[in-house]
């Protein structure tokens, strides 16, 4: 296992919580930490959070003084601290204070309402050295007060806060002496003969009464830590260890590692029959005001499909049993009528929309290394019956063989999509009038993989879905948009691609006369823009002619509760050969609305979605690649590919110029899937200077990522943000199946070597060749670009490497 030295310069993001691979985790009331080198008043290697945002603050931090005084700050340390190991819930600093004094912090997090650590001070020099040693604890609660106060409880010293509902009490090992002061602390006076070592260990317990929680602190310190250690490094040594010419890579990618295992979670009495996950996993994050999860926000309320995807190729190949079980957490919650929610939480949490069709590419690519054929058999008839869901009246709603989304965050674009929310409940969403290329590539890749599966299992095809699949090519090849050179969205009644076009706007209410004729049928989109939320119940009348001339009407509410942004938007149900007028009401005389013919033909990253399928001409994906995606002018970013465009007339703004490292690795994959290796490399080298970016700046892995400036957006520590593992794998042109079985394709496009270990497999991807060596000690070197399966005969007794293309060199 790796040893680290990260500065306080490095890449970083040290969040410390309970791990779900070790034990249960209280999902309505997990304490999160994060740990930074320095921050803080006074400055110094700091353990915080905020419970959840109960508290305003809650640091820890140590203190040592001798003769000459306090020091708590890392820039007077006679040598810094260093991040030598970090774990989901461990993490191990060295540093030294004193010149001569080495020292190491050691964090750990056994359980959602504990944290504990561990001191060691080694004396190094010649002479005798006495000090003394303060752990201090400074927690300031909602209202700004100190709420640490020393207390005694059955003669051990401890500092305590207690709140209504609970205690948090803070003990140290050794008998320290609590000590009152605005930085509260235990406090321990120490003698290092020269050449010895001394250990302390602490522990912050949280418990209904002081009582229970001395009580469990008491057994917290008197842990074995070497034993538990231990068992940590065995669960966290078997990761993927990723060495490449960048040391800052080499850090964002274990570091990415560290957070997506961090992100898994479970509960007591759990609706998943398996771990599940967090969206984000921070300090003011994990409580329950409710006390049942109901009130959290959509990243702490079930796993998304797409957010499943990107975590699935962060896990890979390190836990695929956890990834099996993260599918089978959808297909658990699936009815025999095929439907499979699309976020399912621990305690119930459902969406109401089908799941995005991803499912099935995922179960066969965890096959891939399970090789369980019990479990592709068990979720075959499921994955079977979901595909089956799409194609019915729900989802494709004029039966045209072209299924349509529910809702945008089916694909994750909810934020970015170009129209809004502003429906009454019970209305269609705006996206279920729009047939898109993003849906039809995934359901064709889908179809593709269900096909796979058949043929693994020794299962007939099914005739209907490969029918529908013929149907689904030809409808994304009628998508194709010649001037954008790209695949576009198309109006799901008039098969049309209208274009974006203001046709008026009124101030406050009244009646705005519009009286314009169009030489198509268009679906228009109406933007009631407030200066507020306050509540107020708005109604717009739209009034024109449909397609044979005849009178129509539609009527828009925002309904009487507050708005939940300023601004609402609503597509009209109807297609208008002419508008007539536009009736206001109920408005305030500062609100403004703008008319609209809803704009398809704006081009946003889904649209890309074809690279990944088999869809799609191979002229026009090159088309689209040349002209659209690697064009500096549109989509070809300093830091990545934007998730949207900006409209033509109005100017880059955050929301439209953000990427993620989420839909920047599924857009890469797909341009490595095309034959853009080189390409992908570059994406991928732009997205990571944003990433290592933040992680040096921040400290965290963010949701977005501005495409220009590379600034993080979003909430930290989230998943779709992290270093994309499987992004960086397939464009280097390597698959680790096991550590017997490897899959080699193309060349490495990087600019320096990269050494890939993996429980006793090393492969090291030079420029034009592979040298594997495997846990027994046997070699392969591979030459030939083309993709080639390496797998031990037997990796018990082999003397050589099987490689399947004549250019393999194998070696005993």
């Amino acid at each position: 296992m790796r040893t680290w030295e990260l500065s306080a310069a490095d890449p970083g993001a040290y969040t410390l919580a309970a791990d779900a691979r070790c034990g249960p985790v209280d999902y309505t009331n997990d304490a999160i930490w994060e740990l930074s080198l320095r921050t803080g008043e006074p400055p110094a290697i700091t353990l915080h959070t905020t419970l959840g945002l109960r508290l305003r603050g809650l640091r820890l931090f140590p203190r040592f003084s001798d003769e000459n005084g306090e020091l708590s700050d890392p820039n007077r340390f006679a040598l810094p601290p260093r991040v030598a190991t970090f774990f989901p819930n461990y993490l191990r600093v060295n540093c030294a204070p004193y010149e001569g004094m080495a020292t190491t912090l050691e964090y750990w997090t056994p359980d959602s309402h504990t944290v504990c650590g561990r001191i060691t001070l080694a004396n190094n020099r010649l002479t005798e050295r006495i000090f003394t040693l303060e752990w201090v604890g400074m927690l300031t609660d909602a209202e700004g007060h100190n709420r640490f106060l020393p207390r005694q409880i059955e003669s051990t010293d401890t500092l305590c806060a207690e709140f209504s509902d609970n205690c948090l009490l803070l003990m140290l090992s050794g008998g320290p002496q609590a000590v009152s002061s605005p930085q509260p602390a235990l406090k321990s006076a120490l003698v290092l003969k020269p050449g010895t070592t001394h250990t302390l260990t602490w522990a912050l317990t949280q418990n209904a009464s002081p009582e229970a929680a001395l009580e469990r602190g008491r057994e917290v310190l008197a842990l074995p830590w070497e034993k538990h250690i231990a068992a940590l490094e065995a669960l966290n040594g078997g990761q993927l260890e990723i060495e490449t010419g960048d040391p800052d890579w080499d850090a964002a990618f274990a570091l990415a590692q560290k957070t997506a295992f961090g992100l898994l979670m479970s509960a007591p009495n759990a609706a998943l029959p398996h771990l599940s996950f967090v969206s984000s996993r921070h300090p003011d994050q994990g409580y329950s005001l409710k006390g049942d999860g109901s009130d959290y926000v959509s990243s702490w309320r079930g796993q998304s499909v797409l957010e499943t995807e990107f975590l699935i190729g962060q896990l890979l190949p390190s836990a695929p049993q956890i990834c099996l079980g993260l599918l089978e957490n959808f297909l658990a919650a699936s009815g025999e009528d095929g439907f499979v929610d699309h976020q399912p939480g621990l305690v119930g949490q459902r969406s109401g929309w089908l799941a995005a069709p991803f499912l099935t590419a995922l179960a066969w690519e965890i096959y891939q290394y399970t090789q369980d054929d019990e479990a592709l058999r068990r979720v075959y008839p499921p994955l079977r019956a979901y595909l089956h869901r799409w194609f019915d009246r729900e989802n494709d709603r004029d039966q045209d063989g072209f299924p349509e989304w529910t809702h945008p965050r089916q694909i994750g674009l909810e934020e970015h999509i170009s129209f809004g929310d502003g429906r009454p409940r019970g209305e269609e969403e705006p996206l279920t009038w729009v047939e898109t290329p993003a849906l039809a590539a995934l359901l064709l890749r889908e179809i593709q993989a269900l096909t796979a599966i058949q043929g693994a299992l020794d299962l007939p095809p099914d005739e209907d879905l490969l029918r529908h699949a013929r149907e689904l090519r030809q409808h994304l090849a009628a998508l194709w948009d010649e001037q954008n050179a790209c695949f576009a969205r198309r109006d799901r009644e008039t098969h049309l691609r209208q274009r974006g076009e203001r046709i008026g706007q009124l101030q406050g209410p009244g009646e705005l006369t519009l009286e314009r004729d169009f030489p198509q049928p268009v679906r228009l989109l109406l933007r009631l823009q407030g200066e507020d939320t306050s509540p107020r119940a708005a109604e717009i009348y739209l009034h024109g002619l449909n397609l044979k001339g005849q009178p129509r009407m539609e009527k828009f509410v925002s309904g009487r509760a507050g708005w939940l942004t300023p601004t609402l938007a609503f597509l009209s149900h109807r297609t208008y050969l002419r508008v007539e007028r536009v009736d206001v009401r109920g408005v305030g005389a500062a609100d403004r609305l703008q008319i609209e013919v809803a704009d398809l033909s704006a081009p946003d990253i889904s649209d890309f979605l074809p690279l990944l399928s088999e869809g799609g001409a191979s002229e026009r994906i090159r088309q689209m690649v040349d002209e659209t995606l690697l064009n500096a002018d549109r989509f070809w970013k300093r830091y990545g590919l934007p998730l949207a465009l900006p409209p033509s007339d109005s100017e880059e703004n955050t929301l439209s110029m953000t990427t993620s490292a989420l839909w920047c690795s599924l857009i890469g994959r797909g341009l490595v899937q095309r034959g853009y290796r080189q390409q992908a490399a570059q994406l991928l080298t732009r997205l990571m200077d944003a990433i290592v970016r933040q992680l040096k700046g921040q400290k965290a892995f963010s949701q977005y990522y501005h495409a220009i400036e590379g600034r993080g957006a979003g909430q930290r520590h989230a998943l779709s943000g992290l270093a994309p593992q499987r992004f960086f794998l397939e464009t280097l042109g390597v698959r680790i199946l096991s550590p017997q079985r490897v899959v080699l394709e193309g060349q490495n496009p990087f600019p320096w070597p990269v050494t890939l270990r993996f429980r006793g497999l090393v492969i090291r991807r030079e420029a034009d060749k592979t040298r594997l060596t495997f846990p027994g000690g046997q070699t392969a070197v591979i030459k030939d670009p083309r993709p080639t399966l390496i797998e031990l005969e037997n990796p018990n007794h082999a003397s050589e490497s099987n490689a399947q293309t004549p250019a393999a060199d194998s070696h005993a």
